[in-house]
C-alpha cells in the first residue's frame, strides 16, 4: 500500500514538475520575446541600426556584439567592449564636417564620402581613428575584437539613413577634381592659340609652356596634367607637367570654397618639383632656384590644409659667393638665421624629403573644350 502510494506521488510531483516546466519554459520564451522587441533594431541581414541626429549606419551583427557605441549630434564613436571597461577600447568615429579646415588637422583620419543635401550644400564624412593604442594586447580576444570592428569600418560607413533629405555618396564616387574643369579648358584654348608668354600670365600661367612653341608641333599633346593630394584631406590638387621626364611641375593650383586656387607658377632659374618618398606619393614640393653656380637654394613646402597656401618646411642653401668656406646652411624658418652645416649633413638632411616624382599625365588634348 504504501508503495502504491509513493508511486501515485511520485507520479503527481512529476506531473506536477512537468506542468511547472512548461510553464517556465512559456515563460521564458515571452521574456525572450518581449527581450528581442527590446534590442535594437536591425534589418534583414541582421545588421543593428544605430542613429545619431544627422544620419544612422547598419553595423553588422557580429560587429555590434562586440563593440559599443556613442552618438552625438552629428557623430558616431565605436569602442571595442573588453578595452572600454577600462576606460579605453576607441576604434573609431564616423563624423560629419562642412569644411575640411575643421577636420584636416585630426592627426589620423580619412574620408568616406559625401553627403549631399536637396538644397546644393555637402557635408564630408570623415572617419578619426586613435592616434595611441587603444586595446588591450596582453588580451588575444580584445586585440581580436579590436581589429576586426576596425576592419569593418568600410562595411559601415555607407549611411543606412540621413536625415532632412540628404543623400550618400560615397568616396569612390566623389569627384573633387570637377572644380579645375575651367582651368584645364583655358589653359588648352591658350596653348592651342600658341599664346606669348605675356598673354600666358595675363591668364594666370606660367610663360615656360610659350618657351617650347618652337619645338613641340602640338603643345597639347606635350603637356599634361595630374591630380595629387599633397595634405591628405581627400581634395587634390592640380599639377601640370611636360611629358619629357623632368618632373617639373609648371602651374599648381588647389581649391578652396569651390573655387581653384592658383598656388605657384614655375621659372626658369626658380621652377618647382613634386617630391616623396619610394613607397609613398608625393607629400611636399621642392623649390629649385639658382643665381649661378655659386649660388642655390632648395626648398621644400607643403600645402597648408588650413591656409591653402605654401608652407616652408627647410630651405637648403648653397652660397660659396658670400662664404667659400663655409656655403652649405639650413634654414627651417625663413626669419631664423640659417644654421651652417657640412656637405654631409646638408645632403643627408635634404634625402629626408625624398626624391622628385613623375607621373603618368593625361594630355591636354583630352580635355573637352
Amino acid at each position: 500500500m504504501k508503495n502504491r502510494l509513493f508511486l501515485t506521488l511520485t507520479a503527481a510531483a512529476v506531473m506536477t514538475a512537468a506542468a511547472g516546466m512548461a510553464c517556465t519554459i512559456m515563460a521564458a520564451e515571452a521574456e525572450t520575446a518581449e527581450a528581442a522587441a527590446e534590442q535594437p533594431e536591425a534589418d534583414t541581414a541582421e545588421n543593428v541600426i544605430v542613429s545619431c541626429d544627422k544620419f544612422s549606419v547598419a553595423v553588422p551583427g557580429d560587429i555590434a556584439k562586440i563593440s559599443e557605441t556613442e552618438a552625438a549630434e552629428d557623430s558616431i564613436r565605436f569602442y571595442e567592449t573588453i578595452s572600454h571597461e577600462t576606460g579605453a577600447g576607441f576604434v573609431g568615429s564616423i563624423a560629419l564636417f562642412a569644411d575640411v579646415k575643421d577636420y584636416c588637422n585630426i592627426p589620423n583620419f580619412r574620408r568616406g564620402g559625401e553627403i549631399r543635401y536637396e538644397d546644393g550644400t555637402k557635408l564630408d564624412i570623415v572617419i578619426e581613428y586613435p592616434s595611441d593604442v587603444q586595446f588591450d594586447f596582453n588580451s588575444e580576444e580584445s586585440t581580436g575584437n579590436y581589429d576586426k570592428i576596425r576592419d569593418a569600418f568600410d562595411e559601415i560607413i555607407a549611411p543606412s539613413l540621413v536625415a532632412e533629405g540628404g543623400a550618400f555618396v560615397p568616396q569612390s564616387e566623389v569627384d573633387n577634381t570637377l572644380v579645375y574643369d575651367e582651368i584645364l579648358k583655358k589653359l588648352s584654348r591658350d596653348l592651342e592659340e600658341k599664346k606669348d608668354q605675356a598673354g600666358l600670365e595675363e591668364d594666370g600661367f606660367s610663360y615656360l609652356y610659350a618657351l617650347g612653341y618652337a619645338d613641340d608641333e602640338d603643345p597639347l599633346n606635350a603637356f599634361g596634367y595630374t591630380f595629387v593630394d599633397l595634405n591628405g584631406t581627400g581634395y587634390p590638387q592640380l599639377a601640370i607637367m611636360k611629358n619629357d621626364g623632368t618632373a617639373i611641375v609648371y602651374d599648381l593650383f588647389s581649391q578652396e570654397d569651390g573655387e581653384a586656387k592658383h598656388l605657384l607658377s614655375s621659372a626658369e632659374r626658380d621652377y618647382f618639383t613634386l617630391t616623396g618618398h619610394e613607397d609613398y606619393g608625393p607629400s611636399a614640393l621642392h623649390e629649385h632656384a639658382s643665381g649661378g653656380a655659386d649660388l642655390s637654394e632648395d626648398s621644400m613646402y607643403i600645402v597648408d590644409p588650413m591656409t591653402n597656401e605654401l608652407f616652408l618646411q627647410a630651405a637648403f642653401l648653397y652660397n660659396g659667393r658670400d662664404d667659400a668656406e663655409n656655403p652649405f646652411s639650413i634654414q627651417y624658418n625663413s626669419e631664423e638665421t640659417p644654421e651652417i652645416v657640412t656637405e654631409e649633413d646638408w645632403n643627408q638632411r635634404m634625402e629626408n624629403f625624398g626624391e622628385d616624382k613623375l607621373f603618368t599625365l593625361l594630355p591636354l588634348a583630352s580635355v573637352t573644350p
